[in-house]
């Protein structure tokens, strides 16, 4: 994908992206371009149960924002219902949202004037890449 950082690793498959850069529109606000970027990415009877929502694991260095999509209180209740305790469930925002056996997240550096987001997929282990150095520069 252009705009991406992406990793070939040595077992095959094709590129696998990490850091997805994304425009934001002139005059949108940083929240509402994340939004529109996730309904643009997701299934619409799933994005429409999803709400975005400050990401609540790694703490983002000073000037930076963190963002996720996780399910409304009612959606949540349905999974809450059906969850099985052994099995690590499905993302239940799809893939640009929550993960719930990794780290992803989409970042805003408002403090940098770039009308730009990352979207940050670490993954479940130690990233290849250190994540809390990457900025976005004004175009």
């Amino acid at each position: 994908m252009k705009g991406s950082l992406a990793a070939q690793y040595s077992d095959g498959g094709g590129p696998e992206p990490l850091v997805d850069v994304l425009d934001l529109v002139p005059g949108e606000t940083t929240e509402a371009g994340i939004r529109r970027l996730f309904r643009a990415r997701t299934a619409p009877a799933i994005a429409g149960r999803c709400v975005l929502a400050p990401y609540r694991g790694t703490k983002p260095r000073a000037g930076a924002e963190r963002f996720t999509f996780v399910p409304d209180a009612a959606y949540q209740k349905e999974l809450d219902a059906k969850a099985d305790p052994n099995e690590v469930p499905e993302p239940p925002c799809g893939d640009w949202g929550d993960a719930p056996d990794g780290i992803q997240y989409f970042e805003a550096q408002p403090a940098s004037g770039a009308r730009r987001v990352l979207f940050v997929r670490v993954g479940q282990d130690e990233p290849l890449f250190d994540e809390k150095t990457l900025r976005i520069l004004p175009r």
